[in-house]
């Protein structure tokens, strides 16, 4: 995550007014048991995935004070085709990228989570790896 406190304060912005108004005002995403949410790292949220706005959502229903430590976990195939988007995603949304395949390269997709996790993050993951269908796991 970055520690530029214009690029902080940003990610802060979307969070609190664009991603908070469209996921909560705008679809009307409905909350239990939401004392089940981690109050503090490190955890590992783990939904279905339906939806690219997903991970939004499951980082709307954190407290604001949580933002630093929320970070959901993404292909690098999906979101770094261009540096605009990556530098958003991994800026403003703040994904941990893993490249799909690496394993068996012998390399450990997951060593950026591993790390992320021994900082007290939250992860924000999708176990399927990609968007399913609705009720269907």
């Amino acid at each position: 995550m970055s520690t530029n406190p214009l690029i902080r304060l940003a990610r802060f912005l979307f969070f609190a007014v664009v991603v908070r108004a469209a996921i909560l005002g705008g679809l009307g995403l409905t909350v239990r048991n939401r004392a089940r949410l981690p109050k503090d790292g490190p955890a590992v949220l783990a939904a279905n995935h339906n939806s690219n706005l997903d991970a939004l959502a499951l980082m709307s229903l954190m407290a604001l004070k949580l933002l630093p430590k929320l970070r959901p976990v993404a292909a690098v195939d999906y979101f770094f085709t261009s540096k605009a988007k990556g530098w958003f995603v991994t800026n403003i949304i703040g994904i941990i990228p893993v490249e799909r395949g690496s394993a068996k390269k012998g390399g450990n997709p997951l060593a950026a989570c591993e790390e992320a996790l021994d900082r007290c993050e939250i992860l924000v993951l999708f176990p399927e790896g990609t968007r399913g269908e609705p009720e269907k796991l």
